[in-house]
């Protein structure tokens, strides 16, 4: 998030690059409107970078003051991408999106991201029954 630039997005093709991904790997990845919406609104910084703020440092001050304003509990960063992948797979029932959306090579690495509750289950249970 840190190394996103505006050079990246890229809002006619709905699609932004991410660079030093996972495994140090660039992808694109498909831009909701939601985060276009949000990206159109920040100022523009002279060297170009997309988002206000250039080190983990300060990254995660803010993700913790969004959290605190969406009423998310604060476990960290990397526990937001989990948040992400659990709540990417739920609305599409498919781990092979989440893993291609979270970059990851492997669909054991998107196992390990994706946390069903138990009321999920039942309810995925009562689905196939009914």
């Amino acid at each position: 998030m840190c190394a996103l630039e505006y050079q990246d997005v890229d809002f006619v093709q709905a699609q932004l690059v991410v660079r030093h991904g996972k495994g140090n790997k660039s992808r694109i990845v498909p831009l909701t409107d939601e985060l276009a919406t949000a990206l159109r609104a920040l100022p523009v910084k002279p060297a170009g970078e997309a988002l206000l703020w250039r080190s983990y440092h300060k990254l995660r001050e803010r993700m913790q003051e969004v959290c605190t304003l969406m009423q998310v509990e604060w476990r960290g960063l990397h526990a937001l991408r989990h948040t992400a992948g659990t709540e990417l797979y739920r609305a599409t029932g498919d781990l092979y999106v989440t893993a291609q959306l979270l970059g990851h090579k492997d669909i054991k690495t998107t196992q390990v991201y994706v946390h069903m509750s138990q009321q999920h289950l039942r309810d995925a249970l009562r689905k196939r029954a009914g």
